[in-house]
């Protein structure tokens, strides 16, 4: 497996669309988002986007905000992996 950091890769990608759909479907804005996390809107724009990773300390955050399971989300990324 390649160790090279990218913020295309397929998994990245699919993370990205995993957490602005938990988004969407819990009916939050980027703003409210933001808010719960103490960031800017730009910022989950950002992730969103993928012009920005999030570390794992992050991810769990946001999960709580949005009300998502992270385990789920991290069983599906483990699967693009593969």
């Amino acid at each position: 497996m390649s160790r090279t950091k990218t913020l295309r890769s397929p998994a990245q990608m699919e993370l990205q669309k995993l957490l602005k759909a938990a988004r969407v479907q819990a009916g939050l804005s980027q703003l409210s988002v933001a808010e719960g996390m103490g960031w800017r809107q730009a910022d989950i724009s950002k992730v969103e986007a993928g012009e920005r990773r999030l570390d794992v300390v992050e991810f769990v955050r946001m999960a709580r905000v949005v009300g998502f399971n992270p385990d789920k989300i991290l069983r599906m990324i483990d699967a693009v992996l593969d």
